[in-house]
């Protein structure tokens, strides 16, 4: 005799996000990151895509830095298996956020600060250009 009445909870599978990349970028205040890539790879002949209109990246400090934390976030599935699936948005991404390169123009005559900053002159005015964080 076979038993009857049995019931079983299926629980959705994790679907790891693969490939996705935080781009470097230069200082601009902001904790934006730029995400490129993004794959998954689903379990049999299942149908999923991976959405990414609304995936978004944030640095974790605004500040120049190397190998900087960046969280990754708004990845969705699609696709008739989709519902099957808990999608795992990508951890462990870093990248580097570099200073901005700006350059002043001063008359000879005024007082020009000299630390850390490449000078030259050009038909009597004075160029100043220095690697620093972006002052607004």
């Amino acid at each position: 005799m076979q038993p009857t009445g049995l019931t079983a909870n299926i629980t959705p599978a994790s679907l790891v996000i693969a490939g996705v990349t935080a781009q470097n970028k230069v200082y601009d205040a902001t904790l934006s990151a730029t995400l490129t890539g993004g794959s998954v790879t689903a379990l049999g002949s299942d149908v999923v895509s991976l959405v990414t209109t609304s995936a978004t990246g944030s640095f974790a400090t605004k500040d120049v830095g190397i190998g900087k934390a960046v969280t990754a976030s708004g990845y969705t599935l699609s696709g008739t298996d989709a519902l099957n699936y808990t999608l795992v948005q990508p951890t462990g991404l870093t990248a580097n956020i570099t200073s901005v390169m700006y350059s002043v123009w001063h008359y000879l005559n005024l007082d020009i600060p000299e630390h850390g900053c490449n000078q030259s002159h050009q038909q009597g005015e004075h160029l100043l250009s220095c690697a620093a964080p972006w002052v607004d």
